[in-house]
């Protein structure tokens, strides 16, 4: 059996094996941070998604200028190197 995530493109389908909630949540996280280009100001949210996306956006190195919704994600941001303010 196979669950279908719609991928950033219309109609295109990525088929995948069943997965548990951290797994999908990764996956996600990755993916939100791949679209992010240079020059892009992001919002950050608060969660364990939002973490686990401000992690994937770190590693990639962006000139980027974040938002921050919360102290929690403000400080993670600033750990992680990211250019954020308090929204």
């Amino acid at each position: 059996m196979f669950d279908t995530v719609r991928d950033a493109q219309p109609c295109h389908r990525v088929k995948l094996g069943i997965m548990t909630q951290d797994e999908a949540k990764r996956l996600v996280a990755k993916r939100a941070a791949e679209l992010v280009e240079d020059g892009t100001v992001v919002g950050l949210g608060t969660g364990s998604t939002a973490t686990l996306f401000l992690h994937e956006l770190a590693a990639r190195k962006l000139k980027i200028r974040c938002v921050a919704s919360s102290d929690a994600s403000h400080e993670l941001g600033l750990r992680l190197g990211t250019v954020v303010g308090l929204g």
